[in-house]
């Protein structure tokens, strides 16, 4: 199992880190070794983008979020509008959120 994340963002970092802690079994790469930009997880079920790839691994981590299971429940054209604004601005919205210094 492979999560593919912006190694050089803090939001997808610390996604990374919390995955990575309850599933030492997902292994987190860097999503432009694989030439794409968006996040991207892998299994042997298949291979899931965006707000799909975060809920299959945080599902195999054992963790469950409201506000995700609210989004997938959006039409499918919503959900690609959000994630592009939140994946353009992820920069912008990490500054606001201090650094995880979380052992991997």
């Amino acid at each position: 199992m492979k999560l593919y994340i912006d190694k050089k963002c803090k939001i997808c970092e610390n996604f990374g880190n919390v995955i990575k802690e309850n599933n030492n079994m997902i292994e987190i790469m860097d999503y432009r070794d694989k030439g794409i930009e968006s996040i991207l997880f892998e299994d042997g079920n298949g291979v899931y983008y965006e707000f799909d790839a975060i809920y299959h691994a945080l599902s195999l981590a054992g963790k469950k979020n409201i506000i995700l299971n609210i989004v997938l429940k959006l039409p499918y054209k919503i959900q690609k509008i959000l994630y592009k604004i939140l994946s353009k601005n992820r920069k912008i919205i990490s500054l606001f959120f201090p650094h995880n210094q979380t052992k991997t």
